[in-house]
């Protein structure tokens, strides 16, 4: 049975499982952080209506700011939807979080002109890179400052492992249960 596409979901740990569960979206949101895989062909039930409806219901509770990681796949779709939704919402602002200067350097020519595109559009005041370049516990970094700076977490998680599971693992130990799962 297909659930509503803006269905908003709870994940809770219990030990090593991941366990997600249906709840309400909390009111007065701010700010929004977006975690998600790499390889969406991986995901055959990935969709970006999904990622746009939650990105859209955030800002009709009240979310002004939407801070992407700036990595290949999920994140780059997150960047530019918020940028779609700007059209509607103008303003709401995308917020780029680097984490290496270079971080575009193993993307394809196409991607590397969508990198380039959101941070060329993402709010200058806001946005940041964190290191001149890599190194080994840079997105680690990055994921615990997308974790401090957000009320509500849209999150793209099909795996127990990897740094999108940190992500959403260390958000419900420091924030609670505000994640959006798409």
């Amino acid at each position: 049975m297909r659930k509503d596409i803006t269905e908003y979901k709870m994940a809770t740990i219990t030990g090593r499982q991941l366990k997600i569960e249906q709840t309400e979206l909390p009111e007065n949101i701010r700010r929004v952080a977006f975690t998600g895989h790499r390889d969406l062909k991986k995901y055959p039930d990935f969709s970006a209506l999904k990622l746009y409806e939650a990105a859209e219901k955030c800002i009709l509770r009240g979310a002004k700011e939407f801070y992407c990681g700036m990595a290949r796949g999920f994140d780059l779709l997150a960047g530019e939807c918020v940028l779609s939704l700007k059209k509607l919402y103008p303003d709401i602002k995308l917020v780029a979080y680097i984490p290496f200067e270079t971080q575009y350097e193993t993307m394809t020519d196409e991607e590397i002109a969508r990198y380039m595109h959101l941070k060329d559009c993402a709010d200058p005041l806001l946005s940041e890179t964190f290191f001149d370049s890599y190194v080994r516990w840079c997105m680690t970094y990055r994921d615990d400052r997308l974790v401090e700076k957000a009320d509500v977490l849209i999150a793209f998680l099909r795996e127990e492992k990897g740094g999108t599971a940190y992500t959403v693992k260390k958000f419900l130990r420091k924030k609670g249960d505000a994640v959006l799962y798409v």
